[in-house]
């Protein structure tokens, strides 16, 4: 998993949930690269699919297994890793900086 600034991910329970689950974070990953990190343009997405099934009842588990459901289906995953290249030389042009 990719850790950002996101407060929600820093918290005891997240970081509980991550233990439990065998889930680690990726060492040497800039915290900062909206460009680079592909999970950025999956998240948005899955976060709107996942809220239109949200139901207050629903533990951990069962967002567990919506996540991974939801996830599965991201529509654009065939050209997500492809465009890579392209951002990685974009962001070598702009030394670093935003290309968007």
């Amino acid at each position: 998993m990719l850790l950002d600034s996101e407060p929600l991910l820093h918290t005891a329970k997240a970081k509980a949930a991550t233990a439990e689950y065998g889930i680690t974070a990726m060492a040497g990953w800039p915290k900062y690269s909206p460009d680079l990190n592909s999970q950025e343009n999956v998240w948005s997405w899955v976060e709107r699919e996942l809220r239109r099934q949200e139901e207050r009842s629903d533990s951990f588990e069962d967002f567990r297994k919506k996540l991974f459901k939801v996830a599965r289906r991201y529509p654009h995953a065939d050209t997500l890793i492809p465009s890579m290249t392209h951002r990685i030389q974009e962001v070598l042009k702009r030394k670093g900086g935003m290309t968007k």
